[in-house]
Order: structure tokens, then C-alpha cells, then sequence
């Protein structure tokens, strides 16, 4: 085509809006396909002046980068002459395309990384300059492809690290969803035709996009690098966590680094990646944030068995759905895994119950350890004996001296006293920070056998080191959150905390609710807290306080032993107890005659019980009996309250009477 005079361009543009106008008068956003139009557009905006029937527009041209940073001055006279009519100039697409050096060269731009930044910060200066008549954020739609044929992973590592830089998920949204358009009249499509990359089909896991972005349908091609391809993959179906394009992209592109082996199962690629997020135990965004992608995407229990520090891991909460592609990931991984059992989750205890929503994965370096530990598991969910334990914990690689604590416990299932119990052995130890384990994130997956554990110390600081050379910057925030003081009441209820003791209560200098809906009390407003045997009392800043019943609430403070305040509201309750019940009887996930224990709960000397099965609930109270209280039933010198009685049915009377027979006399 031949360019036209000035002018005339701009005589074309008046026009075409005067018809946009008759048609819709009172739409705002017009797009405007020219090529390199801005040294146009200050007279453009300009002739607006005297139509006041065209003032208001909002005009979205596209651009490349070298021509941004040319027309660098037009843009500002233009959203200068824009302010005169209310209308906006919007560079809503910019070609970016990529910051790493190779692939611009290869779609020949003729700029690099550091003019696309420089164009960014113009972009940022002139919307300073020009708050109401400069527009580029709104849309997120600015030009960049992250994948081709030839992208291989290292090329991403440094696209991420430029988008992290400057800031790029202001500029464009699903980054990490872009790939090459390929076509036989461009010249890629002969490149990628000679490097034998065209392909058949786009594949079932990634269908052409092009169609529903505008485009014409596109020629399915594949990746040179199936690394790469693995990487994409786990970008797409992470896409839903929600976090920024740069961290999302070196997250899986380290981690696929580290286990090459996934290219040969590409589309199961980000199931071990989720279950290294999750083994952290917090929000990916908040995650990420604190601790970089490096050491997020570092799966403490999975990276030892790999290194060989640890002959087996157990991930203990899979989602039923996702079980098969996590197994098949593992295998491609190097490693051996199975699906062991399935259960459900009791959040506020961390107990397995039964069910079928969650299951364990047993994973091993050979398969005479995967065996074993299939095997010893299932032993120990099905008779519930502590026998095995030593075995297992030989295979999981906790040491000896944890597990022997572990199985002297006559209930070694539940989580929230194994968390209680260090404490109590050794109240004089200091905890160590890297055992801390009831806090923001945990290096340690056993239960301590005392809090200054020096076998545990000894594998939770080899696991910090190896941090340390991943990424110094987040081994260093992750000492920092290890090292703050914890209120724990249970796996909802914890809170991170600054301050200090002052005779019987904890002056609060901060205060930080771990968990999302777990505030119990405005965090701001408290400014001390104590704590007896029956749950902590939260003083605000207007003088009123607060009960929250816990029993035996635990507040550690890292580097030092509990605190003598600490030690009274953790030591054992006084009086009745019924430590002597069966283990079958006070068992969550035990069935009673035709009901299962779902619920277990104990409030200083009495203990709270849910029996179940399907929509049919029981609940009932064990306490000690007191003449002073009624009860529904008595038993020696246990009372028992059912609540609504006389809507049991024969099988809840019969497990209740199971239950009644079972108690110590």
C-alpha cells in the first residue's frame, strides 16, 4: 500500500467517526487499525475540538515498541489535545512479545528486553503525566508469546524474571496462555515445517485458541523441547490458583528442571507441583509471596526422597480426582507410587476419617520400599496397632527416638494431642525455631518427641541449607517465619505473634490469624492475652475481653522453653479422667455397632462424641457425674447426656450401650 499524506489520514479518521457517531452516539471506545499512526494523532485529537458531537472518545491504536519510543513526543501532545474534549488515548496493544534475547531475534523485531522495559516506563510516565486523557491498563491485552516450538525452559526463566521486573501482569493478563500462531504464509511456518514440528493435531490437552480470539484457525505444531511442553501444561491447569504469570512460570519451569522426567507424561506435570504447594501447608498466593517460586515449588517430603535423604514419603491428602494423573507423574518422575487408602479430612483436627474424598499416595525410590510401606500402612489403618510404627517411621525417615515417643501413646492417631505432647515431656527444652511445626509453615512432617529433638534438628537444618542454595532471599523469610511465636489451639485456630510475657498474661505487640476464617478476635485490637487449661483470654484495646474455649491452648515461643504461664495451661486437667477407655471406643474413624466416631472432643474432664451414619447424627457428652447436674444416663461414676434422646433410634441405643460398657468403673 502507499502511505497517505497526513491530512488525509486524519480527514479519514473524522469521517469514519462521524458514521461510528450516527450509528451509536454515545459509544466511547473506538479502535483505530492503522499502522503506526502516532504522528497523527495530536492532530487528530486536535480537530475534535470544534465537533462537539465526537468529543469523549476513547481512541485505542496498537504499536510496536521502537515505534512507542519514537513517537514518544506525539503521545504527549496528543493526550494533551485529548484533555481538551474529555476524550482518552489508549495504546491498549503493544508488541512486546518476549524478553528474551533469542526469540526476538527470532521474530525479528529489531529491539531487545531493555527497550521493552524503557517502553513500559514511558508508558507509566505519560498515564503520570496524563491521569484522565492516557489509558493503557485496562484491557491487559499487550502483545506477548511465551511459547513456540523452539521455547525451551531456560528462555521462560528469563521471561519470567523481566515480567517480575517490570511489572508486566499490570500490562497483560494469562501470559502464561500465549503461543505461537502459525500459518503457511509466514515465514516460521516453513522454519517450523523444515525443523519436522508441524503436527496433526493441537493434542486432546490443548485445543487452538486462535478462533476464539478473533483469529483465523491456526496449524497445530509441537514442541521441539518436551520439557517445555510440560511446562505449558502445568501453567494452564494452575492457571486457576491465581497467581502472577511470573511466579506461575518459574514455578513450574524449576520445578520441571529439577524432574526432566515429567516430559515424558507432560499433561500430568502439575500434580506434583500442587502437592508441593500443598505440603507447605498455606495459600499459594501467600506462599509465593513470602517464600519466591523456588522454594514453594521445593516439596520437602518428595526433593529428600529424590536425593536420597529418605527411602519413602506418604502424601497424606490427594483428591480422589486427581490420584491416578499424580501417580502417573511420579512414575514418569523416576519414582514408584501407589495409592495406599482413601479417607476424609477433619479440618480442625487433621484427622482421617472414613471416606473416600481424600486418599494417601506412598511414594519410594524402589519397589521393595514402595511395597513396604503399602504395606505397613494398611496395617496400621486396619488394626489400628502401634507395632508397625517403627517400621514405618524407618521408611519415611523420622527418627528413631520421635517414633518410640509416638508408639507409647495409647491414642498415636490423634494429631492435635501429638502436637501437645513434646511440650509436655520436656517443658524445660527449647524449642528450636526450624522444629517449630505449628506455625506458618513446618520443615519437620513428624511429630517431635521433644521440642530440641537433636535428630530432628539435625534433618530439618540439612533440609534449610539445601534452601539456602535454591534461593538465599527465601530461606531467610522462611528462618524469619520459624522464629515468631505461635498461639496454637488447633489446625484452624493458630496465630502468629510478636511481644511478650508480663507476669500472667502476653503482651501483644502484633498479632496474625494463620488461617483465612479463623479470626477469632479482631487481630488490631488485642493487646494481651492469658491462658488457662480451658482455652485463652483475649484483652482488646477498648478494655473489654474474650473467652475462646480450647483445651490446653499451647503458646510457643521459639528459641525459649514455654513459659511458666504456658506450662499451667498445658498441664493434664485434675480430677475424672477417662484415659482408661478403650481405644476402639475413643477412636475417630472406629465403627461403633452401625454408626462411625466422627467427631471426638475433649473440654477439660469431659469429652464430646458424634456418631454417624449417612444423615443420621448422635451426640452425646461423657463427663463425670454430679449430683448437682441431671443427666440423660449414669453409669457408676460417669454421666452421660444424649442430645434429644427420644429420637434414637435402636441402632444409636445399641452403640450407646456399647459405648456406656466400655467406660473404666
Amino acid at each position: 500500500y502507499v502511505a497517505s499524506p497526513p491530512d488525509e489520514v486524519v480527514a479519514s479518521w473524522l469521517q469514519q467517526l462521524r458514521a461510528v457517531r450516527e450509528v451509536a452516539p454515545t459509544v466511547r471506545e473506538v479502535l483505530l487499525t492503522d499502522e503506526r499512526p502516532h504522528a497523527q494523532l495530536p492532530a487528530f485529537f486536535e480537530a475534535l475540538v470544534s465537533e462537539p458531537s465526537l468529543h469523549a472518545v476513547e481512541l485505542l491504536i496498537k504499536s510496536r515498541v521502537d515505534w512507542l519510543i519514537e513517537g514518544e513526543q506525539d503521545l504527549a501532545e496528543a493526550a494533551e489535545q485529548a484533555l481538551r474534549t474529555g476524550s482518552v488515548l489508549h495504546p491498549y496493544l503493544v508488541g512486546f512479545e518476549n524478553f528474551d534475547a533469542w526469540h526476538l531475534k527470532l521474530f525479528n523485531k529489531g529491539y531487545d528486553a531493555e527497550q521493552n522495559a524503557h517502553a513500559i516506563e514511558l508508558l507509566r510516565r505519560l498515564k503520570t503525566r496524563y491521569p484522565d486523557s492516557f489509558e493503557y491498563r485496562r484491557h491487559r491485552a499487550h502483545g506477548i508469546v511465551l511459547f513456540t516450538p523452539w521455547t525451551e525452559p531456560e528462555a521462560l526463566l528469563e521471561n519470567a524474571r523481566w515480567m517480575r521486573k517490570v511489572g508486566f501482569a499490570e500490562l497483560r493478563s494469562a501470559a502464561v496462555e500465549t503461543r505461537l500462531r502459525l500459518y503457511p504464509r509466514l515465514p516460521l511456518y516453513a522454519k517450523a515445517q523444515a525443523d519436522g514440528l508441524l503436527a496433526e493435531s493441537f493434542g486432546d490437552a490443548r485445543e487452538d485458541r486462535a478462533s476464539e480470539q478473533g483469529y483465523d484457525a491456526s496449524t497445530p505444531w509441537r514442541f521441539a523441547d518436551s520439557r517445555t511442553a510440560a511446562i505449558e501444561s502445568a501453567c494452564r491447569d494452575l492457571r486457576h490458583l491465581g497467581l502472577d504469570d511470573a511466579d506461575l512460570l518459574e514455578l513450574c519451569t524449576e520445578f520441571v528442571l529439577r524432574w526432566p522426567g515429567l516430559a515424558r507424561r507432560p499433561t500430568a506435570a502439575s500434580g506434583p507441583i500442587l502437592q508441593a504447594l500443598r505440603a507447605w501447608g498455606r495459600p499459594p498466593r501467600a506462599l509465593l509471596s513470602s517464600l519466591g517460586p523456588r522454594i514453594s515449588g521445593w516439596d520437602p517430603e518428595l526433593e529428600t526422597v529424590g536425593e536420597g535423604a529418605r527411602e519413602c514419603a506418604l502424601k497424606e491428602d490427594v483428591p480422589r480426582e486427581h490420584a491416578a494423573r499424580l501417580v502417573e507423574a511420579y512414575t514418569a518422575m523416576g519414582l514408584c507410587a501407589r495409592v495406599v487408602s482413601a479417607h476424609r479430612l477433619e479440618q480442625e483436627t487433621g484427622d482421617h476419617l472414613r471416606g473416600d474424598q481424600r486418599v494417601k499416595v506412598a511414594v519410594a525410590r524402589a519397589p521393595e520400599q514402595l511395597e513396604a510401606l503399602v504395606s505397613v500402612q494398611r496395617e496400621l489403618e486396619e488394626t489400628g496397632d502401634v507395632a508397625p510404627l517403627e517400621q514405618a517411621g524407618r521408611l519415611l525417615g523420622y527418627p528413631a527416638c520421635c517414633v518410640r515417643a509416638l508408639s507409647t501413646r495409647e491414642h498415636p492417631g490423634d494429631n492435635l494431642a501429638n502436637e501437645r505432647e513434646p511440650f509436655r515431656r520436656a517443658p524445660e527444652a527449647r524449642l528450636a525455631p526450624e522444629l517449630n511445626r505449628l506455625g506458618w509453615a513446618s520443615l519437620v512432617r513428624h511429630h517431635l518427641c521433644s521440642p530440641d529433638c537433636e535428630a530432628s534438628l539435625e534433618r530439618a537444618q540439612a533440609v534449610l541449607l539445601g534452601l539456602e542454595r535454591l534461593d538465599a532471599a527465601g530461606a531467610r523469610a522462611l528462618r524469619e517465619r520459624l522464629a515468631r511465636p505461635v498461639l496454637f489451639l488447633d489446625y484452624l485456630r493458630r496465630a502468629e505473634l510478636d511481644g511478650r510475657w508480663v507476669g500472667e498474661s502476653f503482651r501483644v505487640d502484633a498479632l496474625e490469624w494463620l488461617e483465612p476464617d479463623a479470626e477469632l478476635v479482631p487481630a488490631r485490637r488485642v493487646r494481651s492475652l492469658r491462658l488457662d487449661a480451658r482455652g485463652v483470654v483475649f484483652e482488646l484495646d477498648d478494655g473489654a475481653s474474650r473467652r475462646v474455649d480450647a483445651r490446653a491452648p499451647l503458646l510457643v515461643e521459639p528459641g525459649r522453653p514455654l513459659a511458666q504461664q504456658a506450662r499451667a495451661a498445658l498441664a493434664q486437667e485434675v480430677g475424672a479422667t477417662l484415659t482408661q477407655e478403650p481405644r476402639a471406643v475413643l477412636r475417630r474413624g472406629r465403627r461403633i455397632g452401625a454408626f462411625e466416631l466422627t467427631r471426638l472432643r475433649t473440654r477439660g474432664d469431659e469429652r464430646e462424641l458424634r456418631l454417624q451414619r449417612d444423615a443420621e447424627r448422635v451426640e452425646l457428652r461423657i463427663r463425670p457425674h454430679d449430683p448437682a447436674r441431671p443427666q440423660t444416663i449414669r453409669r457408676g461414676r460417669w454421666a452421660l447426656d444424649v442430645r434429644d434422646p427420644l429420637a434414637l433410634s435402636d441402632d444409636a441405643k445399641r452403640a450407646i450401650t456399647w459405648i456406656l460398657r466400655s467406660l473404666p468403673r
